[in-house]
C-alpha cells in the first residue's frame, strides 16, 4: 500500500477498509476504515516476540523497516470476543503523531477515494468522551463502514503520548498572570476538532490559559460558526481529518474569505509535506497534536505581540 498524503485543500481523502471477526455463535465480520495517510503499510502477520511490559490488548513486538513495533489486538482493545492471534491475519502498521503501530486485522478489503463530505459525524452512544472511540461513518459499496479515533487508541495504549497529561498550570513558560489572562480574554479562538478526546483537551488548555472559545465539530460546521461570528473571531485552530470538510479546505474558504485571519493547523499527520500543503492553502503555521505545550505560546504570539 503505498502512502497517499493529503491533497491541498481538494476535500478528499483515502479509506482503507478491513475487516475485524466479532466471535460469536456465529462468526461476524465489522467493518472499520482509517485514513491512508495515518498508514505505513499494510503487511502478514509478521514475526511476533513477547515484550516483558506488554499484556493486554499488546501481542508483541515485530520489526518494520529496522524499528522494533508493539502489535496491538485491536478487537481486543474495542472489548469485542475474537480469535487468537494467528498467521492467518494481517497488520495495519501506523505512522502518526511521531510514533509507529501496529494493529492486527483480519481482514484487507480496498482503498475507496472519497469526498470528506461523504463521512457522517457518529454521537458518543455512552455519553461519555473517553467511551467513544468512532469519529465517523460512511457507507460505501452499501457497507456501513466506522472510521476509528486511532488517536485515542494510541494514547489509551500509550499514555506516555497523552495530551491530557499536558497542565499548561504548571508550565512556566506560559504566562498565566491574571494580567496575562486578561489580554488573552480580549480575543476568541475557533477551535474545529471532531475527536471528542482531543477537544477536550484543547478547550482545557486554550480556556485555561485566558482565551474565549468557539467549538466546531468538523469542517462544514467551524465555516458556519466562522461565518456566524467572524466579527470576533481572531484565530481558527483546525484538525485536518474530519468529516463533511476537511481541514485544509477549511483553511483555503477561511483565507480565501479573511486572508489576515491566521489559520493554525493542528494534525496527527502533519509530516514536512503536508505542512507545505498547509501552507499552500494559507495556512499561519502548523503543530503536530503531541506538541499541544507549543499551542499558548504560538497563540500569544500571533495574537499578542
Amino acid at each position: 500500500m503505498t502512502n497517499v498524503l493529503l491533497e491541498s485543500g481538494t476535500n478528499e481523502l483515502e479509506i482503507a477498509e478491513f475487516q475485524l471477526v466479532k466471535i460469536g455463535e456465529q462468526e461476524e465480520f465489522i467493518t472499520y476504515g482509517i485514513n491512508v495517510a495515518k498508514v505505513r503499510e499494510v503487511i502478514r502477520f509478521p514475526v511476533v516476540t513477547d515484550y516483558p511490559k506488554g499484556g493486554g490488548e499488546v501481542v508483541g513486538v515485530f520489526k518494520s523497516r529496522g524499528q522494533v513495533v508493539p502489535l496491538i489486538n485491536l478487537a481486543k482493545w474495542l472489548g469485542m470476543q475474537s480469535r487468537d492471534p494467528s498467521e492467518s491475519q494481517f497488520v495495519i502498521v501506523t505512522d502518526f503523531n511521531g510514533v509507529v503501530n501496529g494493529f492486527l486485522i483480519d481482514k484487507i478489503s480496498r482503498i475507496h477515494r472519497v469526498s470528506w463530505g461523504d463521512l457522517e459525524s457518529v454521537p458518543p452512544l455512552s455519553g461519555e468522551y473517553g467511551d467513544d472511540c468512532i469519529v465517523a461513518s460512511a457507507t460505501l459499496d452499501n457497507k456501513l463502514i466506522f472510521i476509528l479515533d486511532f488517536e485515542k487508541i494510541v494514547t489509551d495504549i500509550n499514555p506516555s503520548i497523552d495530551m491530557g497529561k499536558y497542565d499548561v498550570s504548571l508550565d512556566e513558560s506560559v504566562d498565566l498572570s491574571l494580567a496575562m489572562k486578561e489580554k488573552r480574554s480580549q480575543h476568541s479562538v475557533l477551535i474545529v476538532e471532531d475527536s471528542p478526546f482531543i477537544l477536550e483537551q484543547l478547550k482545557k488548555v486554550i480556556a485555561s490559559s485566558g482565551f474565549n472559545l468557539i467549538v466546531g465539530r468538523d469542517g462544514v460546521e467551524g465555516w458556519e460558526l466562522y461565518e456566524k461570528n467572524k466579527e470576533i473571531i481572531d484565530v481558527v485552530v483546525s484538525d485536518v481529518e474530519m468529516p463533511r470538510m476537511d481541514g485544509l479546505h477549511l483553511c483555503r474558504k477561511i483565507t480565501s474569505s479573511s486572508p489576515s485571519i491566521p489559520v493554525i493547523i493542528f494534525s496527527s499527520t502533519m509530516t514536512e509535506e503536508n505542512k507545505r500543503k498547509a501552507e499552500s492553502v494559507g495556512a499561519k503555521s502548523s503543530l503536530t497534536k503531541p506538541d499541544i505545550d507549543k499551542l499558548i505560546p504560538l497563540l500569544d504570539e500571533l495574537l499578542l505581540t
